[in-house]
C-alpha cells in the first residue's frame, strides 16, 4: 500500500522539481502564506459589511480550499473576486499618514481603508473592521456574535484575530510592530461588488437594450461629464459664426485693427478652449468605456460559465464566440458617437433658431432638404437590416468551421483533406466577403445620397443667399455666417443617418447575444442550497432521460442504489446510457423524471458547484490546460502543497514519467496538452480528480488510452485508489473491473442485470456474452512474407505444396 511521502522525501522531491524546499514558508508569489482557514475567517467580517449572502463554509467549498490549504494574498483576490467584491493589495505605512482623515470616505482613516485584510510576514492574518472615531461595527459583531468592549484613549484599530476568533482593540503602533515589516502594513483592501449586473436577469424578462439602461446610469457622473463637454463644444460651434460674421462686417469695412486683435485674441482663446474641452471629453469617454468593458466582458463571462452543459452540446463554438463578440459593439453604441450626436441633435433646435434670425427665406431651403434625408434612412433601414443579418450568419459559418479545423488539425493532415478544407473554406470566406460587400455598397449608397443632398442643399443656401445679399436683404458676413449654421444642422442629420444605421447593427447583436443571455442558467449558491460534505451513497430513484423532447429515452426507469465505499461498474454497448448516467450524477444534466439523491439530499436543489467540487471524474479524452504539469494538477485546488500533488501523481502512476522529465513538474503541457503524449494526458488527469480527495470518484474509460504497462501501475494502486470512496468505472475492457464490488450492466438504456463479477459471469446473461466476446478473442497470426513460401528453383527435391 502507498503512504503519502514523509517530510524527507517531500523536500527531495520538492529540490528535484525546483519547487521550494519548504511551500508552508511561502506562497507561490514568494510571499507569506496562511491557512485558508485563516484566511476564510479573516473574510467573515467583510461578508457582513457588505451584507454578501454567503458563508465562509460556503466560500471555501467554491475555492477549492481545505482547512489546511496554503492560500496567499492572490488567493484572497480570487475569492473576493467570487463574492462580487474589488479588492486590491496595498502597502501603508501609518507613520507617514497624518493623524486627521484625508479620504472624503468615512470607510477610509490613516491610509487604512475599512475593512482591510492585513497579514504578517510571519502568516498571521488579522482584519480590520473599524477605527475608534470613524465607523460603527454593529453588522459585525452580530453576525460574528463577538464581545467588543469599549476602546482606550491610546487604542485606536479594532481588529477581527481569525486565530482567536474574538475583537480586539488595539494602538497604531501595537498594530504596526507585531503585523508590520518596518512599520509597513501589507493591507487587502475591499471595494463594492464589481459586477454590473448584466447576467443577473428575472426569469421573465428577455434581455434587450433596456438591460444597459440601470448599467448606464452607474456611470451617469462621468458619462454626464461628456455630455457637458459635447454641450460646451456646441456652444462654440455656436459662437464661431458669429466671429466671421463680425470679422467680415466690421473689421473689413471700417478696417478696424484693433476690434480684428481683439476678436482675434477672443478666437484663438476659443479654440485652445475647444481642443482642451475635446481632450477631456475623449479621456472621459475612453476611461468610461474601459470599466464598462471590464464589468460588462466579466458579466458575460460568468453568465457564461454559468450555463448548463447541453448549451455547449447543442452550439457550435465559433457560433458562441462570434455571440460573445457581439457585446463590445453593444457598448460602441453606447459609449461611442450615440451620446454626442445626440446632444448635437438637440441643438439642431437652437441652431435653426439663430438661422431664422438671420434670414427666414434660407431657413426655409435648409429644412426642405431634411424629409428626404429620413425618407433615404427609412427606405434604406429594412435592407440595410437583413443585409447585415447574413453577414453575421456568413461570419458565424466560417469562423465555426476555422475553430473546428484548429482542434481536429490531426485529424485534416493525418486523412489529407487540406485541399479539400481549402476549397470549404474558400467557399465560406467568399459568402462572408460578399455579405460584408452588400453592406458596404448599402452603407455606401446611403451615405453617398445624404452627402449630396447636403451638397445640392449648400448650392441652395449660396444661390438663394447672394441674391439676398445683392438685394440688401442680407449682409456678406451673413451669409457666411448663415452658411456655417446651416452645416451645423446638415452634419447632425447626416451623423443622425448613420446612426440609425448603427442602431440597426446594434439590436441586431442584442438579438444574437440574447440567445446566449436568455439561456437559462444554472442555479446559483445565493439561490441554491449549499451541498454539505459528501460521504457518498448515491441514489438514483426511476431515473429517466432524453436529449431532446421528441428524442427517443436514453434511460428508462433506472434505479441504483451505491452505499459509501462501493465500487460499482458499469458496462454495456456504446449508447446504452453509460456516461449519461454520470452526467445525471455530476448534474451536468437534469433527469427527465425520477431524483439523483446524494448523501440523502435531492441534486436538483443543490449547488452544482459545491457538488461538482466533491465529485472527481477522469473522462476518456481528459483535457488539459495551457500551463505546467503542477498546474493541472492542481487546478482545481490553487495553492495545494506541492508534496500533496506529487502523491496524487504517484496514486496515477504519473510520477516516474514526470520526474524523468527534464523539468519535471514544471514542464509545460502545451495547449490541450498536445505536448504530452495521450497515456501521460491521462495520467495527469487521474492524478487531478485525485487531488481533492473526493468522496466519490467517476472513471469514464480512464485507462483505456494507456498503455499496458501504465495500466498495471495504476491498477495496483486502484485499492487505495478506492478506499474510502464511492467509485463508479465505465469500461468497455471488462478485465479493468476486477476491484469492483458490483457491475451493473446497461441495455437500452435499462437495468439488465447487476452484482458481483463471478455471480454474472454464472447468470449467463448479457454480461457473460461479453466477457465470453472478450475472451475470445482471435490472436492474430503471423503471415509469413512472399519470400518465404516462394518455391525453390535449383537444389531441393522437395517442392513448396500448392
Amino acid at each position: 500500500m502507498q503512504q503519502e511521502p514523509n517530510e524527507k522525501e517531500r523536500t527531495s522531491q520538492q529540490q528535484a522539481s525546483g519547487e521550494p524546499v519548504d511551500p508552508n514558508l511561502r506562497s507561490s508569489a514568494g510571499r507569506a502564506s496562511f491557512p485558508a482557514r485563516q484566511g476564510l475567517s479573516g473574510l467573515q467580517p467583510v461578508i457582513a459589511f457588505f451584507s454578501l449572502e454567503m458563508s465562509v463554509q460556503a466560500l471555501g467549498q467554491a475555492m477549492g480550499w481545505r482547512p489546511e490549504s496554503l492560500i496567499g494574498f492572490e488567493d484572497l483576490q480570487r475569492a473576493a473576486h467570487h463574492l462580487g467584491l474589488r479588492s486590491r493589495e496595498e502597502e501603508v505605512d501609518l507613520n507617514l499618514a497624518p493623524r486627521r482623515k484625508l479620504w472624503p470616505s468615512r470607510n477610509k482613516a490613516r491610509g487604512l481603508a475599512i475593512p482591510c485584510l492585513v497579514v504578517a510576514p510571519h502568516g498571521s492574518v488579522v482584519t480590520v473592521v473599524a477605527r475608534r472615531d470613524v465607523r460603527p461595527v454593529s453588522s459585525a459583531k452580530e453576525t460574528l456574535h463577538g464581545a467588543v468592549a469599549s476602546p482606550q484613549p491610546t487604542q485606536d484599530f479594532l481588529l477581527w484575530v481569525p486565530e482567536s476568533s474574538t475583537f480586539n482593540w488595539v494602538s497604531t503602533t501595537a498594530l504596526t510592530s507585531e503585523y508590520g515589516c518596518d512599520g509597513v502594513l501589507s493591507t487587502l483592501r475591499f471595494r463594492q461588488p464589481l459586477h454590473l449586473g448584466l447576467s443577473e436577469r428575472s426569469s421573465n424578462r428577455r434581455f434587450g437594450l433596456g438591460w444597459f439602461i440601470p448599467i448606464l446610469w452607474r456611470y451617469r457622473k462621468p458619462l454626464g461629464q461628456v455630455l457637458l463637454g459635447a454641450f460646451l463644444l456646441q456652444l462654440v460651434a455656436l459662437t464661431t459664426p458669429l466671429f466671421s460674421q463680425v470679422i467680415i462686417d466690421k473689421v473689413l469695412m471700417h478696417k478696424s485693427l484693433s476690434t480684428l486683435h481683439v476678436l482675434g485674441i477672443g478666437m484663438a482663446g476659443l479654440i485652445v478652449f475647444e481642443a482642451i474641452t475635446n481632450t477631456l471629453r475623449g479621456y472621459m469617454l475612453a476611461h468610461t468605456s474601459a470599466r464598462l468593458d471590464a464589468g460588462l466582458s466579466s458579466d458575460l463571462f460568468r453568465h457564461l460559465l454559468s450555463l448548463p452543459i447541453r448549451y455547449f452540446e447543442q452550439r457550435q463554438a465559433g457560433d458562441t464566440l462570434a455571440r460573445t463578440r457581439e457585446l463590445e459593439n453593444i457598448r460602441g453604441f453606447f459609449t461611442g458617437g450615440a451620446l454626442t450626436t445626440l446632444v448635437d441633435g438637440l441643438f439642431i433646435g437652437i441652431f435653426i433658431a439663430v438661422m431664422l434670425l438671420y434670414s427666414v427665406k434660407l431657413t426655409v431651403v435648409t429644412l426642405v432638404g431634411l424629409p428626404i434625408l429620413a425618407l433615404v434612412t427609412l427606405v434604406a433601414q429594412p435592407i440595410f437590416a437583413r443585409a447585415l443579418q447574413t453577414k453575421f450568419d456568413r461570419g458565424a459559418e466560417a469562423g465555426s468551421f476555422m475553430v473546428e479545423t484548429i482542434h481536429g488539425i490531426h485529424t485534416v493532415k493525418s486523412l489529407a483533406l487540406a485541399p479539400m478544407w481549402q476549397r470549404r473554406w474558400d467557399l465560406l470566406a467568399a459568402r462572408q466577403v460578399a455579405a460584408g460587400f452588400d453592406v458596404s455598397k448599402l452603407g455606401n449608397a446611403a451615405q453617398s445620397i445624404s452627402q449630396a443632398v447636403q451638397r445640392m442643399l449648400t448650392l441652395a443656401v449660396l444661390w438663394v443667399g447672394t441674391t439676398l445679399v445683392m438685394d440688401n436683404e442680407l449682409t456678406v458676413g451673413g451669409l457666411i455666417a448663415f452658411q456655417m449654421l446651416a452645416g451645423q444642422v446638415l452634419q447632425p442629420v447626416s451623423r443622425l443617418v448613420g446612426l440609425w444605421q448603427n442602431f440597426q447593427q446594434v439590436k441586431l447583436s442584442v438579438d444574437r447575444m440574447g440567445d446566449l443571455m436568455n439561456a437559462q442558467a444554472e442555479p446559483s449558491s445565493s439561490s441554491a442550497q449549499a451541498m454539505p460534505l459528501v460521504k457518498g451513497r448515491v441514489e438514483l430513484q426511476s431515473i429517466s432521460f432524453r436529449y431532446q423532447v421528441d428524442a427517443p429515452l436514453v434511460l428508462r426507469d433506472v434505479s441504483l442504489l451505491l452505499q459509501p465505499g462501493d465500487v460499482v461498474g458499469i458496462v454495456g454497448r456504446s449508447g446504452c446510457g453509460k456516461s449519461t448516467l454520470t452526467k445525471l450524477i455530476q448534474r451536468l444534466y437534469g433527469a427527465e423524471s425520477g431524483r439523483v439523491l446524494i448523501d440523502g439530499h435531492d441534486i436538483a436543489h443543490a449547488d452544482p458547484q459545491q457538488l461538482r467540487r466533491q465529485i472527481g471524474v477522469v473522462l476518456q479524452d481528459s483535457f488539459l490546460f495551457s500551463g505546467t504539469i503542477a498546474e493541472n494538477i492542481a487546478v482545481a485546488h490553487p495553492g495545494l502543497a506541492f508534496d500533496r500533488i506529487v502523491f496524487a501523481a504517484q496514486q496515477a502512476g504519473a510520477h516516474e514519467f514526470i520526474t524523468a522529465l527534464p523539468q519535471g513538474y514544471q514542464t509545460p503541457v502545451g495547449e490541450r496538452g498536445t505536448l504530452l503524449s495521450g497515456g501521460q494526458r491521462q495520467r495527469i488527469a487521474i492524478a487531478r480528480a485525485l487531488t481533492g480527495d473526493p468522496r466519490i470518484l467517476i472513471l469514464d474509460e480512464a485507462t483505456s488510452a494507456l498503455d499496458v504497462e501504465s495500466e498495471q501501475a495504476i491498477q495496483a494502486n486502484m485499492a487505495q485508489i478506492c478506499r474510502g470512496r464511492t467509485v463508479i468505472m465505465i469500461a468497455h475492457r471488462l478485465s479493468t473491473l476486477r476491484h469492483c464490488s458490483r457491475i451493473v450492466v446497461l441495455d437500452s438504456g435499462q437495468v439488465v442485470e447487476q452484482g458481483p463479477l463471478h455471480d454474472l459471469l454464472t447468470q449467463q446473461g448479457e454480461f457473460s456474452r461479453l466477457w465470453a466476446m472478450q475472451q475470445q478473442e482471435p490472436m492474430p497470426v503471423a503471415r509469413k512474407s512472399p519470400a518465404s513460401v516462394r518455391p525453390e528453383r535449383h537444389g531441393s527435391s522437395a517442392e513448396a505444396p500448392l
